[in-house]
């Protein structure tokens, strides 16, 4: 099994299975980040976070009800919550490059299949996006406005254009 896989699926599963696997995975993440790149750490939060939200997507398919009701998308957001919630105090600093990575990702994430992963923005955006100092947020929402641009003009609408600077 590639080493690529395994980090992400681990993490995936932070919420899922009670506190015993929790805190296992917790312990997983201290060594993760003390041992992993920058580049590698963004890759391998954002990595659990895909594959958590594709397993809610799966789940809801198909279904009328209100999917940001359902156990799967509120797990996504736990899971959010739970990896974002590593980064604290000095760490915001020291790991400005990896959150960056992973707000940046999610972004590109959320809309290479929008409007239908839109809510990946909710579930594993918004946390990190939270850690960041207010310039790095100007600067990612104008990475938002592009790509809502560009994914807008793709389906057909044309969008006015507000300036963010």
């Amino acid at each position: 099994m590639p080493q690529d896989y395994l980090g992400p699926e681990l993490l995936s599963h932070f919420v899922l299975h009670g506190k015993v696997v929790a805190e296992t995975i917790k312990q997983l993440l201290v060594q993760v980040k003390k041992n992993s790149k920058l580049e590698d750490l963004s890759l391998i939060y954002s990595d659990a976070m895909k594959r958590a939200y594709q397993r809610h997507l799966e789940e809801v398919t198909g279904s009328d009800e209100d999917f940001t009701q359902s156990e799967s998308f509120l797990a996504c957001k736990d899971l959010g919550n739970r990896l974002a919630g590593t980064f604290f105090g000095f760490q915001r600093k020291e790991f400005r490059p990896s959150i960056l990575g992973i707000v940046n990702g999610g972004i590109e994430f959320a809309f290479t299949d929008a409007p239908k992963q839109l809510s990946f923005l909710e579930t594993g955006v918004v946390q990190f996006a939270l850690k960041l100092p207010a310039g790095d947020v100007k600067d990612m929402l104008v990475l938002f406005a592009s790509l809502f641009h560009l994914r807008m003009k793709s389906l057909g609408f044309h969008v006015l254009c507000i300036s963010l600077h």
